[in-house]
């Protein structure tokens, strides 16, 4: 879902040029519901992971996405209309404004999300005589 919230940040970000060639879901919806679309496809992600933990899935490793939050956070703006010039401190995200927060945030959670699974897996592996969700809340205070 972090990953699809990119794709539609993109499309947002053309939706001018998709108009005339191709009908994107941006398109389709209108832009204020892409991009509430958008926001809740980043929420959703994090709500499937706490889930995830919830049901035993996952161990409490896979909290550590949670620090990513930190930049879905600052990329609030992506849920307001897009500049119509390139607004001061945000240059490097111009053209792409929405894209640019989306791929911004997913960075750090891919990265964190990975960690998370590389993690989970290998104390489960070596069968550590701690208790996972231990080992999970121990990362989560050393992050």
């Amino acid at each position: 879902m972090s990953v699809a919230s990119i794709n539609i940040g993109k499309h947002i970000d053309k939706m001018e040029d998709d108009k005339k060639k191709v009908s994107a879901f941006p398109v389709r919806v209108g832009q204020t519901f892409a991009r509430y679309a958008n926001i809740a496809s980043i929420v959703i992600a994090y709500g499937v992971i706490f889930l995830s933990g919830c049901h035993w899935i996952f161990s409490t490793l896979m909290l550590l996405v949670i620090f990513a939050a930190q930049r879905h956070i600052r990329s609030r703006s992506i849920d307001q209309a897009a500049p119509r010039c390139r607004a001061q401190g945000f240059e490097t995200f111009w053209p792409t404004w929405f894209s640019g927060f989306c791929f911004y945030h997913n960075r750090m959670f891919g990265g964190l999300f990975i960690l998370g699974i590389f993690l989970d897996t290998v104390a489960r592996k070596l069968m550590l005589p701690i208790n996972i969700n231990m080992l999970g809340a121990i990362a989560s205070g050393l992050v």
